[in-house]
């Protein structure tokens, strides 16, 4: 009986101490959540009271220690003069023209034309800031494009390959772009390579943020001493502008302790300009100038891509003194050569045992593209070794001068490079190579789709003897890759494994 009651009395306390435990988890529970909940409340109501007086003060202009936070169209309120944006005519004109324009826009050529027919016309009076507005998207025609051009201003030709590019509007695509950077004499491995790391772009996504922080919506867009036009400005309103600027132009000038007077381009593209106490090569700042001219009797030979000139004592290539040179009998002939009656000249250096008067240019492009001979040996003034070195007005073996030919249609070589075949009436060559048991007679090119060429017996990607390949189904697929009925074929090496019937190039 004893051990009966004790029993229950354990059972009853145990149930009330169970109870009280889990009385207070619960509102150990509820305390928590309305502990977090008025915090919430608390936070909630402070950043209501912080955002209204932030709005306040953003509102608040009176006090002098309270400084507004500014949004985009307060920051830009006109065009942003950016030193990396392309320039024509004199940097120091006082009218300034900005046109924001779009690759994939025929009338912006029209406008872009009448404005550099301003320019030229009126020398020093004005000069044009190019500014880039193409899609956004960039994947697009337009923006890619832009890139293009961007990164032939890489390398000084902005100019003439936006010339260019706008008389393909039609035709924009990667195919136009590189044909263009090829016709333009650009180098196409550093022109590509800017192209595919992306190394321009922001400065187009600059001149877009701008663009779109100016509320500009529509292309061609010019900006005249700040003031806008939609769809480009009239010749006529242009000119007005320019006659009002002309009083006071003559006081814009580039003054060195008081006796430099007015510097102005005496070259279409601005490389060369002059001042009446120095001559300036491509650019108006001190360390543009020509050391050594003599200013009386400097002449400009040429001036676009290769810009050449004189003086009594010098011939100059851009900036540089052509050593030994005579400035009586200098001739500019083309691509980077000129000539006097003792040498020939390939930009600032003497071409050695080149005999002067049988010199013959075959044809012009990049160097390691370009070929030229004399009475007694064919040239190619850049060509490559296997072994990575390079050698300059290097003479191709075996090549007879009086029947060495090149093949017009231009290629580029998987480095980026561009190069020809040419012939003889013996061999085949590929830039200084000389393709192994080619058919000078039969040889032809297979242009549609990269660097192969074929003879009666055999085929070739570049130089080399694609020795498996069955003349028959041989068919190129693109700069890289190529295949017949047996092989898949990269640079003229068989893929192992491969098949040619359902290969697709990554």
């Amino acid at each position: 009986m004893l051990k009966k009651i004790n029993k229950n009395k354990f059972y009853a306390y145990f149930f009330v101490i169970a109870s009280l435990l889990a009385f207070l988890f619960l509102f150990g529970i509820y305390l928590i959540f309305y502990l977090n909940n008025y915090y919430n409340r608390l936070i909630a109501a402070d950043e209501k009271s912080y955002s209204k007086q932030v709005r306040q003060i953003d509102a608040d202009t009176s006090d002098p220690f309270i400084t507004k936070v500014p949004n985009l169209k307060d920051m830009i309120k006109e065009p942003i003069l950016r030193k990396e944006d392309p320039v024509l005519g004199f940097a120091e004109a006082p009218l300034t023209v900005f046109i924001y324009s779009d690759y994939d826009c025929e009338y912006c050529a029209e406008q872009l034309e009448m404005i550099k027919a301003s320019v030229e016309k009126h020398e020093n009076k004005i000069k044009l800031i190019w500014k880039d507005y193409p899609e956004s998207d960039f994947t697009s025609v337009s923006y890619r494009a832009a890139v293009a051009a961007r990164c032939a201003d890489e390398q000084g030709l902005f100019w003439e390959y936006n010339e260019r590019l706008f008389s393909e509007t039609a035709n924009l695509s990667q195919t136009t772009f590189r044909k263009i950077a090829i016709k333009t004499g650009l180098d196409i491995k550093r022109w590509q390579t800017c192209i595919d790391k992306g190394l321009v772009e922001k400065l187009i996504n600059d001149n877009i943020f701008e663009a779109d922080a100016l509320l500009i919506n529509g292309v061609p867009f010019v900006y005249v001493n700040n003031q806008g036009y939609l769809g480009g400005i009239e010749a006529v309103e242009l000119e007005r502008l320019i006659e009002r600027t002309q009083v006071s132009s003559t006081s814009n000038s580039l003054v060195e302790n008081n006796k430099e007077t007015e510097i102005i381009p005496i070259t279409k593209y601005g490389n060369y300009h002059k001042s009446n106490m120095y001559i300036y090569y491509l650019g108006t700042k001190k360390e543009n100038r020509i050391e050594s001219v003599d200013l009386s009797t400097f002449t400009v030979i040429h001036s676009a891509r290769y810009s050449i000139a004189k003086d009594k004592n010098y011939v100059f290539w851009g900036d540089k003194i052509i050593e030994n040179a005579d400035p009586e009998n200098i001739e500019y002939l083309e691509c980077s050569f000129s000539k006097d009656k003792n040498n020939i000249y390939s930009a600032n250096k003497i071409l050695g045992n080149i005999d002067v008067g049988t010199f013959k240019i075959i044809n012009c492009g990049d160097e390691r593209d370009l070929y030229y001979l004399d009475k007694s040996a064919v040239y190619n003034l850049i060509s490559f070794n296997k072994d990575g070195t390079w050698e300059k007005n290097k003479i191709i073996q075996g090549a007879d001068p009086d029947t060495f030919e090149y093949f017009p249609e231009r290629h580029s070589l998987t480095d980026g490079s561009g190069c020809s075949y040419a012939k003889d009436k013996n061999n085949v060559y590929f830039g200084s190579e000389k393709l192994i048991n080619a058919d000078p007679a039969v040889f032809t090119l297979l242009i549609d789709k990269g660097i192969y060429g074929k003879d009666k017996n055999n085929v070739y990607h570049e130089s080399k003897l694609i020795e498996e390949a069955d003349l028959s189904s041989f068919e190129p697929i693109d700069y890289y890759y190529s295949k017949d009925k047996h092989y898949v074929y990269k640079n003229g090496e068989i893929i192992e494994g491969a098949d040619p019937n359902n290969f697709v190039p990554n």
